[in-house]
């Protein structure tokens, strides 16, 4: 019994480590890591502390992650054809079993063939926008260091302008100074 429960624990990690690689659902760090302290209490050997057993492999995991999301930034063609081919794979196996099944049904082949279409496409729709989802976060990435460069050199030429002294002529309602600081002229008369 308690090789058993190994290996559904074991399991269970290898399958919330899959979302890792294949966007079907959401890795979530928080799942992994009472995975991994019920794994460690299930471990008939321990041979270090239970928050050092699970500090060691998260950090894996994180690393782990690190290293897909390098993936999905470089090649994020390839990680969606890669999660496309798993997500056929695994309907195909699905539609083998349902089709095992079918002959103990109670609804006609019709009912069945609309309802299997009706959760295929529901699933497609949720693996996009996973993958949609993924994508914004590596475009966000491209495209957040060039946004920092621009708006700093942005910032530098505002500043730039700033730092002329207001005119003379006292035909000016307010200034603002290359410290962002307002300032309002008092003598301004709207006539002139």
């Amino acid at each position: 019994m308690k090789y058993l429960k190994l290996f559904l624990i074991y399991t269970q990690i290898t399958l919330e480590a899959k979302n890792l690689f294949i966007l079907v659902d959401c890795y979530c760090p928080g799942r992994m890591e009472s995975l991994l302290r019920k794994l460690y209490c299930a471990l008939p050997e321990k041979p270090v502390s239970e928050d050092e057993f699970v500090k060691v492999y998260t950090s894996l995991f994180k690393l782990l992650q690190v290293i897909v999301d390098a993936l999905w930034f470089f090649f994020p063609e390839v990680m969606h054809q890669f999660t496309w081919k798993y997500l056929r794979a695994t309907q195909k196996a699905w539609e083998w079993f349902f089709s095992q099944l079918r002959k103990y049904a109670q609804e006609s082949e019709e009912v069945l063939n609309a309802k299997i279409e009706s959760y295929k496409k529901q699933y497609d729709q949720k693996v996009m926008l996973q993958l949609l989802q993924k994508d914004f976060e590596a475009q966000i990435q491209q495209f957040d260091p060039y946004f920092r460069l621009v708006t700093k050199r942005e910032i530098e030429k505002a500043k730039e302008q700033f730092k002329e002294p207001p005119p003379d002529n006292g035909n000016w309602l307010f200034y603002i100074d290359s410290t962002g600081k307002v300032h309002q002229n008092l003598n301004w008369d709207s006539k002139k």
